[in-house]
């Protein structure tokens, strides 16, 4: 790759090549599941988590997209050295949903052998992951693994993950699937800025993921601040629905736009939606070539510029 070249949709429509080809696969492998039982649930078991999406090169939007997975999921482990913190979960379990065409997604968190400083420190490390992701909308839980649950009995994950179970169980009762909180927020995350952001700055590391920790940043922000939201992707126009029903829209990072997720954000702002651009201006479209002049230089927006 020329990084001195400003038009360099080559190598990256390679990428999205990529990105399609693997959710080709998924496709072909409903239609065969379809074949021997049409009620058979398609599932995904992505790992370890989006956070470090980057370096295994998978695209969550892409995929969830494409229409064949029924539950979009991952194994995301617990990551005691994430930057993201005890918000790990919560952060992947907005980019499942988000991805998915359903919105429908699962999880697989790992349990421990031993509760000491070899294995989980504290219990808190399984109930927490677990209610974290039910709180953020995933609509299952699986453990991994068998030998840490059953040895010759329970072991004391596996009475934590029953109790996990019992508790889950009771809530359902109560109607916690029917529940819901109302968000005046959506969040356009953008893989597709991320992706063209890195590739167009290789050569310098820190630089390269500055797309990529500015958006999870701004989704940290709002988590801690306990602000309910809903996160959709820029880069899938087809599935930005019902935008109408938030009062802030929040793009964390859109240097990548196309023409027509432009015309969507566009349309919010002429019904006097409020729209926050973050430390980007739709500089380039959905396969990194530059447009003429950035996109959202002509949307009445706000645009805030946040030092990395």
């Amino acid at each position: 790759l020329n990084t001195s070249n400003e038009n360099i949709g080559s190598p990256n429509r390679q990428t999205l090549f990529q990105y399609t080809i693997v959710a080709d696969w998924f496709v072909e492998y409903k239609k065969m599941m379809n074949t021997i039982n049409d009620k058979s649930i398609s599932t995904s078991l992505f790992r370890s988590g989006e956070q470090n999406r980057l370096g295994y090169g998978i695209a969550y939007d892409v995929i969830g997209a494409s229409g064949s997975i029924d539950e979009l999921s991952s194994n995301p482990y617990w990551s005691k050295n994430s930057y993201l913190g005890h918000y790990y979960f919560s952060n992947e379990t907005k980019k499942l949903v988000g991805a998915n065409y359903n919105r429908k997604a699962t999880v697989t968190l790992q349990t421990t052998p031993n509760f000491d400083n070899i294995g989980y420190e504290n219990p808190i490390m399984l109930y927490g992951p677990t209610f974290s992701s039910l709180m953020h909308g995933i609509s299952g839980i699986n453990y991994y693994k068998q030998d840490y649950l059953y040895d010759r009995g329970l072991t004391e994950s596996g009475k934590r993950v029953k109790n996990i179970f019992s508790l889950i169980t009771y809530l359902e009762q109560l109607g916690i699937n029917e529940f819901s909180i109302e968000k005046d927020v959506a969040l356009l995350y953008s893989r597709a800025s991320e992706d063209w952001w890195q590739l167009k700055h290789k050569a310098i590391a820190n630089k390269a993921v500055e797309a990529h920790l500015t958006q999870n940043a701004v989704m940290e922000v709002l988590f801690k601040e306990s602000i309910p939201f809903e996160l959709y992707y820029l880069d899938q126009p087809s599935l930005l629905k019902n935008l109408d029903d938030y009062k802030l829209v929040i793009l964390p990072f859109p240097y990548s736009i196309s023409h027509e997720s432009h015309a969507l954000i566009n349309k919010l702002v002429s019904k006097g939606k409020k729209v926050l651009a973050i430390n980007a201006n739709g500089e380039v479209d959905e396969v990194g070539n530059m447009h003429s002049t950035p996109l959202l230089n002509d949307t009445d927006y706000i645009h805030v510029d946040i030092p990395f």
